[in-house]
């Protein structure tokens, strides 16, 4: 059995001479919503104790209107992320599987999937609202859903003729006793992203395909198809689409 030190080792031999592309990759995914990862966003709220009325009312009239317009843009692009973040999500998925298996890849590979624009969607949609509901019961039943759903990408986006119930269902087979073991990866990562705070984020260039490569290695290992290593495996990747 592998553990998180091996996953994270097969991540880092993948990424070898690859940093630049996968950074590139990686934060151009991200944007679009399309970076997988196991922990949902979390949601914002005013802080404890009363609003004081008097203070707002003080407020300058411009900056109000100005604060309601980047809100107004922040929703439109969450939407937009939300509604293409699948299919992008796919693509990187691929493009994190190619790393990991020391494949030749590319930067296009992220928008190599828009011909299953409705699957990505679906798929997206329906990990959202089946997590939503068992968060419904409580707070651990939702997070045992969110890993349970984690390879759900993973595995429609080597399956072409894989539907996103399909996915989910495989998905949650596979993750029987492994969650914990996902978990446990993901929190080998904490002092990594304690060192991308303190670094206000740049950090985070490197970190985040770090923990995406290391995910692809450890759907590898669970799903049972190993890490292929072909002839052309030190084949030079490229910035091409």
């Amino acid at each position: 059995m592998m553990y998180a030190a091996d996953f994270r080792q097969q991540a880092r031999e993948g990424l070898r001479g690859r940093w630049p592309l996968a950074i590139l990759t990686t934060l151009v995914a991200g944007l679009f919503g399309g970076v997988p990862g196991s922990g949902s966003a979390g949601s914002g709220g005013f802080g404890e104790g009363s609003l004081d009325m008097e203070a707002i009312h003080q407020i300058s009239p411009d900056f109000l209107a100005a604060m309601i317009k980047l809100l107004a843009v922040l929703t439109i692009l969450g939407l937009v992320a939300f509604i293409i973040g699948g299919v992008i999500t796919l693509g990187y998925c691929l493009f994190s599987l190619d790393v990991v298996d020391k494949q030749s890849t590319r930067f296009g590979v992220i928008f190599s999937q828009f011909h299953r624009f409705g699957d990505g969607f679906c798929l997206r949609l329906l990990t959202a609202l089946y997590t939503f509901l068992w968060m419904l019961l409580f707070i651990i039943p939702g997070i045992v859903a969110v890993y349970s759903y984690a390879m759900a990408p993973y595995i429609m986006a080597e399956n072409p003729n894989c539907t996103a119930g399909q996915a989910l269902t495989e998905s949650k087979e596979m993750m029987r006793g492994n969650r914990f073991r996902l978990f446990c990866l993901e929190i080998s990562f904490f002092g990594w992203c304690i060192l991308g705070v303190l670094t206000l984020g740049i950090g985070f260039l490197w970190i985040n395909p770090y923990m995406a490569v290391s995910r692809a290695a450890f759907y590898r290992e669970i799903s049972g198809t190993g890490i292929s290593v072909k002839e052309n495996s030190e084949t030079p990747v490229t910035l091409e689409y």
